[in-house]
């Protein structure tokens, strides 16, 4: 099962400050694996390291991998996304910052213990059931059984909410003021903000039924008995 990461805009690496400058050991590298095939006389690449977090590698593999899987995850939520360039590089993004953020969560020894890990799961795989309809459909939807599911992503579970925790943690001291706010909306060109398209619709049927005429004589008796209560006091 793949878990949807956030991929908005990245925070600016200066804000995780110097220790962070010091652990940002990522660049774009030439590195490239090559396959060797005797009856092709051009080597061909396999793969490519295209970014370096201290230890940790990033693939131009696992970049296309991950960008196919958010494009085909809308398109069965009805959302069409085409690839684009942009979108390619901003998953890259996403990913040299959450291994700076994970490289930080070594250094402040984060740890997400298994049960938090499980219950993420657990409700992950149970959303998914809900949407696909059945246990069963979820498995064909991806081919593997649900134990397999869970062995295969419960390390990409742990590292997201590593990152999350990291991130909430820095985030907590930051405050957005309404200037700021405004700033920001008012930089976006007006063209290029999309239409929110109607979610809610409210409607209201009243039927007020005729008064009967016995309804009307016990309203003048009560309103006469009320009048001479009045009047005789």
């Amino acid at each position: 099962m793949y878990e949807p990461k956030n991929y908005t805009k990245p925070l600016p690496i200066r804000f995780f400050g110097a220790l962070f400058a010091l652990l940002l050991l990522s660049q774009i590298t030439p590195i490239v694996l090559w396959a060797q095939n005797t009856t092709i006389s051009q080597p061909r690449p396999t793969d490519q390291i295209i970014a370096q977090v201290n230890d940790r590698v990033i693939l131009k593999s696992d970049i296309d991998k991950d960008v196919r899987t958010y494009i085909l995850q809308n398109r069965i939520y009805g959302q069409s996304i085409p690839f684009s360039e942009a979108l390619w590089f901003n998953f890259l993004e996403n990913s040299v910052e959450n291994f700076i953020l994970l490289e930080k969560a070594k250094i402040d020894s984060v740890i997400i213990p298994d049960d938090r890990v499980n219950r993420a799961m657990d409700q992950r795989i149970q959303q998914e059931i809900m949407q696909r309809g059945s246990e069963q459909a979820l498995e064909r939807a991806y081919g593997k059984p649900v134990i397999q599911l869970r062995e295969e992503y419960r390390e990409d579970f742990r590292e997201q909410m590593t990152t999350e925790q990291v991130r909430q943690t820095y985030l907590s001291g930051v405050t957005i003021t309404r200037p700021e706010v405004a700033e920001f909306f008012e930089s976006i060109p007006k063209d290029s903000l999309p239409t929110i398209p109607e979610q809610v619709a409210l409607s209201q049927i009243v039927i007020i039924p005729p008064a009967k005429s016995d309804a009307k004589e016990a309203a003048r008796f009560f309103a006469e008995s009320l009048r001479d209560s009045i009047l005789v006091y």
